[in-house]
């Protein structure tokens, strides 16, 4: 059975990191947003901080990862859920109305 996981995220910043546990696996992210056109990327890095994915877009409601295929990621889905379908999240929607959600895969 799937586990959901609502992935908390600070947005006081327009750049802000933060680490989780996914997968029993410690994942450290970056998050920073581009003013020039208005959306959201991530970085993340394994435990020992090397890189495994770098400026990746965060379209809301698709999968973030699709189209990365690294082992090293978690294995679930990972996804920002915003509840207008329409809109990515912006500077200050991202953790209010935009959250990330991640499934655990058994």
């Amino acid at each position: 059975m799937a586990t959901l996981y609502d992935i908390e995220l600070p947005n006081q910043d327009p750049c802000f990191s933060f680490d989780t546990v996914l997968d029993g696996n410690t994942y450290y992210f970056r998050m920073r947003f581009n003013t020039r056109v208005n959306l959201w990327y991530v970085d993340i890095k394994d435990k020992d901080f090397n890189p495994i994915v770098n400026g990746v877009p965060c379209y809301s409601n698709r999968p973030l990862f699709s189209y990365v295929p690294d082992p090293n990621l978690p294995k679930g889905l990972m996804i920002l859920l915003h509840a207008d379908e329409t809109d990515d999240a912006d500077r200050f929607s991202l953790g209010l109305d935009v959250k990330l959600l991640y499934n655990e895969d058994d």
